[in-house]
């Protein structure tokens, strides 16, 4: 039953319909509070990951739906032709990436998926305040046709794809850190996986630059109203974007704490279910 309500809290197949449909009624930033801070992957980490006794089979189901979910998510990332239902993709496509990271076997998918949890919700969250400032200006903003809105706010322009890419394991970020973790872990535990999550990144990078030049793209009215990025918008994408390049350039004293509790949590894993075992045992045979 944890599972499932995990499951259902993340968006994974065959329950990620309520991602998208949140962030198309849904105001932006409800849809962000309900979604970035990722309490599925909170529960799965307290009581799924070393804290229940044979929770094996349950972890097995997750690290195979996880990835599939993923790779779901940036396809259907790729044809969408509204911002708000864009982002909703892209947002339970990462979570499904967290949660892939989760539940791996070995210490670095496992600080790969903690990483990955911390530079998704800042990159999520850098996405929202661009795409709210840009609604705030120039109302619901569709994909189908170029909007030409480069020249109308250049600065979130540019915010945009630097948030978009950071997201996703630009070099230089906190995601590149935790996408290299994730897909080595990956690789070296189940193949397919590993191919999983490479496919879905990359579909993911494809649609965020698809959105950048359905909204920035096109042709624009040259003596059109200019709108500066306010003050507030610009600190808090420069405190967000500073955040996932300092610890993307300097990643060792994160990278080692999430090391160090992914083997905690790995190792109180192995000793519950070998108490367990042990405990099965001494009743077959008093």
């Amino acid at each position: 039953m944890v599972a499932m309500a995990v499951l259902v809290r993340e968006g994974i197949v065959p329950f990620q319909f309520w991602y998208p449909a949140l962030y198309s009624s849904a105001p932006l930033p409800v849809a962000l509070l309900a979604t970035v801070p990722q309490v599925g992957s909170y529960t799965a980490v307290r009581l799924l990951v070393g804290h229940a006794d044979g929770v094996a089979s349950e972890l097995v189901t997750l690290a195979h739906l996880a990835p599939v979910t993923a790779l779901y998510g940036a396809a259907l990332a790729l044809v969408q032709r509204d911002l708000r239902r864009l982002i909703g993709y892209l947002a339970f496509s990462q979570s499904a990436l967290v949660l892939a990271g989760l539940a791996g076997v070995l210490p670095m998918e496992l600080a790969g998926g903690l990483a990955l949890w911390i530079a998704s919700g800042l990159s999520l969250t850098g996405i929202g305040i661009v795409a709210a400032a840009l609604e705030g200006r120039a109302g619901p903003l569709r994909l189908d046709l170029p909007q030409g809105r480069f020249w109308d706010a250049p600065a979130l322009a540019g915010f945009f794809l630097l948030f978009a890419l950071a997201g996703l394991g630009l070099p230089g970020t906190l995601s590149f850190v935790a996408d290299d973790l994730i897909v080595a872990g990956s690789l070296a535990d189940h193949l397919h996986s590993g191919i999983l999550v490479i496919l879905a990144t990359v579909f993911a990078g494809i649609a965020v630059i698809r959105g950048w030049f359905g909204i920035f793209g096109g042709p624009t009215t040259v003596d059109a109203p200019r709108h500066g990025i306010l003050p507030r918008e610009r600190i808090g994408c420069v405190i967000l974007l500073a955040t996932i390049v300092g610890c993307g350039i300097v990643p060792g004293p994160l990278v080692k704490t999430l090391e160090q509790a992914s083997a905690a949590l790995l190792k109180h894993r192995h000793d519950s279910f070998s108490e367990s075992s042990t405990s099965s045992s001494g009743a077959d045979h008093p």
